[in-house]
C-alpha cells in the first residue's frame, strides 16, 4: 500500500505528533522527511521517512513509520571476506600484469 493510500484509509498522522508521541522536536522528524538518517551498515545509503504536504501540513502515517524503523534496524548486507594475497603472488600477478600492458598496449 502507498503512503497516499495509508493516508486516504485514514493512517495519517502529522508529523507533530509523531513528535509528541516521540518526545522529540518536529524538526528532527522534518529532518527525516527531508534528508534521511544514514543506515548504520553503510553511512552513505540515507533512509527517507514517507511524508506528505497534505493542505499546509507534513503527514505520514504509523505504516510508513514502521518502515523507516525497519529499514534503519535492517541487517547490514552480507559482505564477501577480504581476500589477501600472499606477497610472492602480488608480486607474480603484477609483473603478469605488467607484462599484458607493454605487450597489447605499448605502456612500460
Amino acid at each position: 500500500m502507498t503512503l497516499g493510500q495509508e493516508i486516504f484509509n485514514g493512517d495519517s498522522i502529522t508529523i507533530t505528533q509523531v513528535a509528541r508521541e516521540r518526545n522529540l522536536d518536529p524538526s528532527t522528524i522534518l529532518r527525516w522527511v527531508m534528508k534521511g538518517l544514514p543506515t548504520p551498515a553503510d553511512g552513505r545509503v540515507r533512509i527517507r521517512l514517507e511524508a506528505s504536504m497534505l493542505g499546509s501540513k507534513w503527514v505520514t502515517s504509523r505504516a510508513a513509520l514502521a518502515r523507516f524503523a525497519d529499514a534503519l534496524a535492517a541487517p547490514p548486507p552480507v559482505s564477501q571476506p577480504t581476500i589477501i594475497r600472499q606477497p610472492d603472488r602480488r608480486t607474480r600477478q603484477s609483473a603478469r600484469a605488467a607484462e599484458v600492458l607493454k605487450n597489447q598496449f605499448q605502456i612500460g
